[in-house]
C-alpha cells in the first residue's frame, strides 16, 4: 500500500510472489509499462501507475516542459474516469499556466447513494498538485529523478512524496469505498499544476467552477508528515504563510558599477538589504517585528500535557523513525531519553505552536558570475516568507512587517 504524507513507504500486504525480495518487486513494477488493472488495493497496480506518472516531468513554469505537465494532468483525468468517476475533466487556470483537474466521484451509500449533484451537495473535497520542483542537481541524485524505484521498503522519485504519491493513494482509497458501497458523501477532486510556483490562477478557477465542488464539508490535504515511521498521523491544522519580496535599488542609477572605480561613492543596495533582514529576526530565531506575538495564544496547561504525552509516546514507540533518532542523536548521554523528549518538545512547539519569519534566499541584479567580486549591484532583493498561527490576521502581520522594513 502506498501511503502519502511527507515520505511514501510501502507496506507489503499479499505481494504477488514471496519467494521475490520485496526491493527487487519494487524496482520491476516502478519500471513497468503495462496497464494498471481496477483493483484498487493491488500494491503492484499502485505502484506501476504511479511510476508512469513520475515519468513526466511536470515541472511548471518550464516552457519546454509545458506539453509533459498537460501529459501529467490528462494522464490524472483518464486515470479518474478508470476507477468510476461521475465526472472528470480540466480546469483552464491563468492565461499560459497549466489546468487544474477536477473530478467527482459520487455517493454509494447511505442517503446520499443516488442522489442527484448540486451546488448545495455536502462534500468532501481532496486539494493536490501534479506539478513537481526541478530536480536540480542530476549527481545528487542515486538515480534518475523523473523514475520509480525502490530501496530499504521506500520508492524515490520526484514528485513521490510532494505530490503524486499522496494523490494516487487518496485517489484509490476513494475509489476502494466507491467500488465497495461504502462511499458516503461525493468527493471531488481539486489537483492543480502550479502549487509549486504559487497556485497560479489556483483561486480564479475555483470561484469560477464553484458549482462543481458543491459544499464541502471537510477538505483533505496530503502537505503534511508523520512523526514516526508506524503510526499514521492526521493534521488537522497547519500555519498560514505570508510570502514576501523585499527589494533595495540604487536611487542614482540602474546598471552595475566596478567597485574599484565606484566603491565607496555610491550606495550599496546589497548591504542596505543585509541591514534590512537583520533587523527582523534574532539570532535565536525570534522575529523582531513589532506587535508580531501580540495575538498569540498563551500556551495552556492542558496544551502542554497533551504535547508532553504526545512526546512520550513518540520516543517510546517510534524510538527508531528518524525525528527520533536525530534528536536523541544530539543529546548528551546523561538522562538521554529526558533530554532527547525536552529537545524534541521544543522543537515541535517550535515547528506547530509559533509563528516564524524565514529568509529564504537573496539575490542581487547582476548578471555576472557570482564569483564576481569586482561589481556593486545596482538592486538587490530578498524572498521571505512569514508561518501566521490562530488568532493572528494576515493584514495586520502583513502590514506590521511593511511598516518595519520601511522604518
Amino acid at each position: 500500500v502506498v501511503v502519502g504524507g511527507g515520505d511514501v513507504g510501502v507496506w507489503a500486504v499479499g505481494w504477488p510472489d514471496s519467494h521475490v525480495p520485496q526491493q527487487q518487486q519494487l524496482e520491476q513494477l516502478a519500471v513497468s509499462s503495462q496497464q494498471p488493472q481496477h483493483d484498487a488495493a493491488a500494491p503492484q497496480d499502485m505502484l506501476r501507475t504511479l511510476g508512469r506518472w513520475v515519468q513526466l516531468r511536470s515541472v511548471a513554469g518550464v516552457p519546454e516542459l509545458q506539453p509533459e505537465c498537460r501529459r501529467a494532468a490528462l494522464f490524472l483525468r483518464d486515470l479518474l474516469l478508470q476507477h468510476g468517476a461521475a465526472d472528470a475533466r480540466l480546469l483552464a487556470g491563468a492565461a499560459g499556466a497549466n489546468p487544474l483537474v477536477y473530478a467527482r466521484f459520487d455517493a454509494t451509500a447511505g442517503g446520499a447513494r443516488g442522489a442527484a449533484f448540486a451546488p448545495d451537495t455536502p462534500t468532501v473535497l481532496v486539494y493536490g498538485h501534479y506539478d513537481v520542483m526541478p530536480a536540480g542537481d542530476a549527481a545528487l541524485w542515486a538515480a534518475p529523478a523523473f523514475a520509480l524505484r525502490g530501496r530499504d521498503g521506500y520508492v524515490y522519485g520526484r514528485g513521490v512524496s510532494d505530490d503524486k504519491g499522496p494523490v494516487l493513494a487518496m485517489l484509490l482509497a476513494v475509489a476502494d469505498l466507491h467500488v465497495r458501497g461504502r462511499l458516503a458523501l461525493p468527493v471531488v477532486f481539486c489537483i492543480e499544476g502550479e502549487e509549486e510556483r504559487g497556485s497560479l490562477g489556483l483561486q480564479a478557477a475555483v470561484e469560477t467552477h464553484r458549482a462543481l465542488f458543491g459544499a464541502p464539508r471537510v477538505v483533505l490535504l496530503s502537505s503534511a508528515y508523520w512523526l514516526g515511521e508506524r503510526t499514521p498521523c492526521l493534521t488537522y491544522g497547519m500555519r498560514g504563510s505570508i510570502r514576501a519580496t523585499v527589494r533595495v535599488a540604487a536611487p542614482e542609477r540602474s546598471a552595475d558599477v566596478h567597485a574599484g572605480v565606484w566603491g565607496g561613492a555610491v550606495s550599496e543596495p546589497l548591504a542596505c538589504l543585509s541591514h534590512v533582514l537583520a533587523r527582523l529576526v534574532a539570532p535565536g530565531g525570534r522575529v523582531l517585528v513589532p506587535g508580531f506575538y501580540d495575538a498569540v495564544r498563551t500556551v495552556g496547561a492542558a496544551e502542554t500535557r497533551a504535547m508532553r504525552r504526545l512526546v512520550r509516546w513518540i520516543t517510546d514507540k517510534e524510538a527508531e523513525a528518524p525525528l527520533v533518532a536525530r534528536t536523541a542523536a544530539a543529546s548528551p548521554l546523561p538522562e538521554r531519553r529526558a533530554a532527547t523528549r525536552t529537545r524534541l518538545h521544543d522543537q515541535l512547539m517550535r515547528r506547530w505552536r509559533f509563528p516564524t519569519l524565514t529568509v529564504h534566499h537573496v539575490d542581487v541584479s547582476t548578471g555576472a558570475a557570482p564569483s564576481n567580486a569586482t561589481l556593486v549591484p545596482a538592486a538587490a532583493q530578498a524572498s521571505l516568507s512569514v508561518r501566521v498561527v490562530p488568532d493572528q490576521s494576515l493584514d495586520d502581520i502583513a502590514a506590521g512587517l511593511r511598516a518595519h522594513i520601511e522604518h
